[in-house]
């Protein structure tokens, strides 16, 4: 059995201030130095993008049942974004 879905995923509250940030470790207190603190500014992110799914479903007997499915997402200026999913399942 085929399907087929779409979304639009608006997100709220991202900004992209900038954080004060310290390497994890960072051992320079062993050596009577202070540690080392800079800023890092995060990349802007989208505000609204799109995501679509295609795929295939199957219903056997005895009571397994499969899919197949591909997911993108689209209008998202950033990142790329592919899946493909694959599963088999077992009533018990």
């Amino acid at each position: 059995m085929p399907f087929f879905d779409v979304s639009w995923i608006g997100v709220s509250g991202v900004d992209a201030n900038a954080a004060r940030v310290r390497y994890a470790g960072d051992l320079s207190a062993n050596v009577n130095a202070a540690p080392v603190d800079f800023f890092m500014v995060a990349d802007d992110e989208d505000d609204s993008y799109g995501s679509a799914a295609l795929g295939l479903s199957a219903q056997w007997a005895n009571g397994w049942s499969g899919f197949l499915s591909y997911r993108a997402n689209f209008s998202e200026d950033l990142y790329d974004r592919d899946e493909v999913n694959l599963g088999l399942r077992m009533e018990f």
